[in-house]
């Protein structure tokens, strides 16, 4: 991917695209294992209706340039809100530590939002927002939070070694691979535009006389100069002809 296409960054139709390619995607596989779009079980309803909505939502349109700390505080709430409803039919150990996890977060969030809830904080409560800032938004960006979650309720409810798990971690790589791949600047880049006239020369000199402004315009094609002469009382401009 060329440096022009990274700096012009992704168009928001071409993020809608996605978003709604991946929620087809996943209510496809949602009907295909559950035999529901909308599954009602504990471990289906994490697995489509949470966690893999929410990578898709917050990668795809909420977070899709950086994460703030207040939405890394966000993210780790709605996690441990979605961990609750399986507390009783997940393994204990493995579910403490992906909860411990979103609290984790929630709580340097929350150190950060408020430490740094007013401009030009300094002393201690600078040095604490700097100090949970980068953890913040780096574990509390939807895309790990999320996929975190994501794949200890694939792994939990549909086992290591099962097909579902295989297609499912199968999806989730492709989705999470096509932001560093530069899909979304791909798809940006394909619009059409409008072609911009073409120039036909470029500023040699600009003079200031006290009654007139006269400029000197050279041609790209050949040596002609254009002489253009712009009365200041009148406003009048006057292009003469072309010159060598």
């Amino acid at each position: 991917m060329n440096q022009e296409m990274t700096d012009r960054g992704s168009a928001p139709w071409a993020r809608v695209v996605i978003l709604l390619g991946a929620l087809a995607a996943g209510c496809g596989l949602s009907f295909y294992f559950t035999g529901s779009i909308v599954p009602t079980a504990p471990g289906d309803a994490l697995v489509f209706q949470t966690t893999l909505l929410f990578v898709i939502l917050g990668s795809a349109i909420i977070e899709h340039k950086f994460t703030r700390p207040a939405e890394s505080l966000v993210n780790a709430l709605m996690g441990m809100v979605s961990l609750v409803t399986v507390y009783g039919v997940a393994p204990a150990y493995p579910w403490y530590a992906v909860f411990g996890y979103c609290l984790l977060v929630f709580s340097l969030s929350l150190v950060c939002t408020v430490v740094s809830t007013e401009p030009g904080v300094s002393g201690w409560r600078a040095r604490l927002a700097a100090w949970t800032y980068r953890p913040v938004v780096v574990f509390g960006k939807a895309r790990v939070l999320y996929s975190i979650v994501f794949l200890f309720a694939v792994f939990t409810f549909y086992g290591v070694r099962s097909l579902q798990s295989a297609i499912l971690v199968l999806f989730w790589g492709l989705f999470i691979a096509l932001w560093p791949l530069g899909v979304p600047e791909l798809l940006s880049s394909l619009r059409f535009r409008r072609a911009h006239p073409e120039p036909i020369g470029r500023v040699a000199r600009l003079d200031s006389p006290t009654c007139s402004e006269s400029t000197f315009i050279r041609c790209n094609r050949g040596t002609n100069l254009i002489r253009s002469f712009i009365n200041r009382p009148t406003g009048c401009s006057i292009l003469s002809s072309p010159s060598t």
